[in-house]
């Protein structure tokens, strides 16, 4: 049997480790234009901060200092619930992670 121990990060903010982490992760994955980190950046400076106010829960999942996917979520608030989704909301066609091919 293999085991396979991932490590898994989660990052608050687009911080310019995780923006070195997922420029790299693209070249070496599949991804929709609503993945990139440029996009995801730009929506959230323009609409995620201001209107929705979320708090970003992006996860890293590696393996072995090995990316094996980026998982771009947040949480916002609805009245008293916080929901966890993914990153783009009704502005995005594609919601769901980065995975490696």
């Amino acid at each position: 049997m293999v085991e396979l121990r991932f490590d898994i990060h989660i990052y608050n903010s687009l911080n310019i480790e995780l923006k070195e982490i997922w420029n790299k992760f693209e070249l070496e994955s599949s991804y929709s234009a609503f993945q990139s980190f440029s996009w995801v950046e730009a929506w959230y400076d323009n609409i995620g901060s201001d209107i929705y106010d979320i708090v970003l829960q992006i996860v890293v999942v590696k393996n072995e200092g090995v990316i094996y996917g980026i998982f771009p979520l947040s949480v916002r608030k609805l009245m008293r619930i916080r929901i966890l989704e993914w990153i783009g909301g009704i502005n995005s066609d594609y919601l769901g992670p980065l995975l490696c091919d």
